[in-house]
């Protein structure tokens, strides 16, 4: 790209390949939007969990049953779980394995709920939802320990496609592709053009 390459120069070049400005976008936005549109239903509910400290040797750790909470998630996509949401829930296990998935934030847990049919995915939360506070105490408390504390402090919500952010994060990703789209025709101008010579306008 030369020097004398100005403003005038970059619009020109814009307009000139204006079918690769809004080809990026536009893909990024198709491929996108397909991906919202198809995506797994999910529901989700939050829990407060209180693990006893006495669940493990603190070691040098100050907080050990933070520590201890950071095994939900592995313990919510577990297939025990999977068997004690599917007791709760009287549907098949073969239909709750792999489905749940669990996060935390201090003492929160996330447990949400993915299945290509809303009913089920639904069903699913429900189902986590009462097998939650009894899957805490066999599966991560030590045997003949003290008790966790478990709060379902909301339940489960409405079933969405996909994440909720989800249009923001589409627009976001095609106002940036658009940006790249715009400089890869500048690109093509400057690579196609005579060198030494301004950019001219289209016929």
């Amino acid at each position: 790209m030369s020097n004398d390459y100005d403003l005038v120069d970059f619009l020109r070049a814009i307009r000139r390949y204006w079918w690769i400005a809004l080809l990026t976008p536009a893909i990024v936005f198709g491929i996108l939007s397909i991906r919202n549109l198809t995506a797994d239903y999910q529901t989700s509910f939050r829990a407060s969990v209180l693990l006893p400290g006495d669940t493990e040797i603190p070691g040098s750790s100050e907080r050990p049953e933070l520590m201890i909470l950071d095994d939900i998630g592995p313990v919510v996509s577990s297939q025990a779980f999977a068997q004690m949401v599917a007791d709760a829930a009287s549907m098949p296990v073969a239909d709750v394995k792999g489905h749940l998935e669990a996060s935390r934030y201090s003492r929160i847990v996330t447990v949400t709920a993915r299945d290509s049919d809303e009913a089920v995915s639904r069903q699913i939360a429900d189902g986590a939802a009462q097998a939650l506070p009894g899957a805490v105490n066999t599966l991560m408390v030590a045997q003949g320990g003290q008790d966790a504390t478990v709060n379902i402090i909301d339940p489960p919500g409405e079933t969405t496609r996909g994440d909720a952010d989800k249009w923001r994060v589409t627009a976001l990703a095609t106002a940036v592709a658009l940006a790249v789209g715009c400089f890869l025709a500048i690109v093509a101008d400057a690579s196609l053009r005579p060198r030494g010579s301004a950019a001219s306008p289209p016929p």
